[in-house]
């Protein structure tokens, strides 16, 4: 392993990075290059497609203070080495470099683990080989790589938008994309956040060069040769860890609506493969609002920043407040913001207000604090057939 300075020369107004170290570590026939700031829990963040570790410089800087933050360059991008055999790319792989890694940095402390687009997909299919390793998983805009697998499979839509996975390959869009340090991608890439207040021309020359490293942009489309079999073919073998596998590590993603990559199908049958929940039973009601802070906020959910309406209650008998929450996470390592209460000229609006209407039959004045009617989803299944009798459609729906 090395560790030095980050060059100076990617130094530039509002991008001070004098306390940033880089490092290489070998592992499984790869040298993997990363970026290290900051002291605290080890948080990792691994990149996507087709971006290297400085894609997560603002929220490095954003964490910094209370995380020991590493960035990895995935093999093939940008400073890391570029291995031919294609098996290194593999799921498989990419979870045991980022498991070795976290182990030389920090033993066998479990840390946290944030991944964006395939690094997203990624950090899921290690959440769910090594649920034991991770206080938490974050994904960006990115499904579970056994998921992503199944709608590829059967999903008609999802193969439609991801033609690119396949046709990044070879031939004239491969030549293209890889030819001239990479411009093409850079330019159509990098174009939406051009103009943006968070990013600024020097970050977009930072991530110019990353680009243009030898061989980094093919070297991260191996990641779709060594993963994304040709339509039709995929099988059991394909999906990593498993077809049905799933986490119960305490999970988020995070989710640009306007994401045109996956179907929104991936958010509703998430449950299939993320399984955690937090169960209100008669343990969790007899926590002291302290005792709730540091095992369900911290050690449960291993949250950063809370927030909560002004009238916020928690705890036994509900002792908590808002001012006991915020003097809990300067004490504990965690950020707390205090929605206000949202008033009209009649009512106060809140959850309590909706559901006792809900609960009272009073659908009208639940919709009126909504703003739309109350939805709910579910299976219709097979009744008794009782609209028949009543004159009128009815339906039956599992909940």
């Amino acid at each position: 392993m090395h560790i030095g300075q980050v060059n100076p020369t990617v130094d530039g107004r509002n991008l001070i990075m004098d306390d940033y170290q880089h490092g290489y570590f070998e592992t499984g026939g790869c040298r993997l290059h990363y970026i290290e700031a900051g002291a605290g829990p080890l948080l990792v963040f691994y990149h996507g497609f087709p971006m290297f570790w400085f894609s997560f410089y603002p929220q490095i800087e954003a964490l910094k203070t209370r995380f020991r933050v590493v960035a990895i360059d995935g093999p093939g991008v940008n400073l890391s080495s570029k291995p031919n055999n294609i098996e290194l790319y593999k799921l498989e792989n990419l979870a045991l470099q980022i498991d070795e890694l976290a182990r030389h940095l920090s033993g066998d402390e479990a840390f946290y683990l944030v991944g964006h687009d395939w690094g997203g997909a990624l950090a899921w299919a290690y959440a769910q080989r090594y649920p034991q390793r991770l206080h938490q998983v974050v994904a960006i805009n990115a499904p579970p790589a056994n998921q992503l697998m199944e709608l590829l499979a059967s999903n008609a839509e999802q193969q439609k938008r991801s033609t690119y996975m396949w046709a990044m390959r070879d031939g004239d869009l491969h030549r293209s994309m890889t030819e001239n340090g990479a411009t093409r991608v850079w330019e159509r890439a990098y174009a939406p956040f051009r103009g943006r207040p968070h990013y600024t021309k020097k970050h977009d020359e930072i991530m110019r060069e990353g680009l243009a490293q030898h061989g980094a942009v093919d070297g991260g489309i191996n990641w779709y040769r060594a993963n994304i079999p040709s339509l039709g073919t995929i099988t059991d073998a394909d999906f990593w860890p498993s077809r049905n596998a799933k986490t119960d590590v305490p999970a988020l993603l995070i989710w640009g609506e306007d994401d045109q990559t996956f179907v929104p199908q991936f958010i509703d049958d998430l449950h299939h493969y993320a399984t955690q929940q937090l169960n209100f039973n008669a343990s969790l009601a007899a926590l002291t609002p302290r005792e709730f802070a540091q095992h369900v906020i911290v050690d449960g959910l291993g949250l950063v920043n809370v927030v909560v309406g002004a009238d916020f209650c928690f705890g036994k008998g509900r002792a908590g407040m808002t001012t006991d929450l915020v003097e809990f996470g300067q004490e504990m390592g965690f950020d707390v913001t205090i929605a206000p209460l949202i008033e009209d000229a009649s009512i106060q609006i809140s959850s309590t207000a909706i559901r006792n209407a809900l609960s009272d039959g009073r659908p009208r004045d639940a919709a009126a604090q909504l703003g739309h009617w109350h939805r709910i989803e579910g299976e219709v299944i097979g009744g008794e057939q009782r609209g028949r009798e009543l004159g009128y459609p009815t339906a039956n729906m599992a909940i």
